[in-house]
């Protein structure tokens, strides 16, 4: 599948907003980039860290940056396919993560699809994925 470059533009700068809205630590400029449907969806890198709807999805971000604060994401490799009004992700990302006083390199991850609303770009469903960190 092909994209469109006015999607893939958009595409990437949601990808970025969400880069700096993790580096910012406010899990609610995070979810922001998600669609706030009840059957929106986030998994985590572990078993068990499926969150459903934007209260789930809300509170786990809210706890993840509250246990690793001062940690930032980077998306090192890109495709991003679409049809109509839904897009859909694959990446390779980079976490920096702070515990005890260092910064950890976790390489990983991303996948995603994406609804577009208007002229933006939401999330709709996600899933971050850290294997080495396991």
């Amino acid at each position: 599948m092909n994209v469109e470059p006015k999607t893939e533009t958009q595409i990437m700068a949601a990808l970025m907003a969400l880069t700096h809205a993790y580096a910012s630590g406010d899990y609610r400029r995070v979810l922001a980039l998600y669609a706030p449907d009840a059957d929106t969806v986030a998994f985590g890198p572990t078993i068990g860290e499926k969150w459903i709807g934007p209260a789930a999805i809300a509170a786990a971000y809210e706890r993840e940056l509250k246990n690793y604060p001062e940690s930032d994401l980077e998306f090192v490799w890109v495709s991003i396919s679409s049809v109509g009004a839904v897009a859909w992700v694959a990446a390779d990302c980079k976490a920096h993560v702070k515990v005890d006083g260092r910064v950890l390199l976790l390489e990983g991850r991303f996948s995603a699809v994406f609804e577009r609303r208007g002229e933006r770009w939401l999330i709709m469903h996600s899933h971050f994925s850290f294997p080495a960190a396991m």
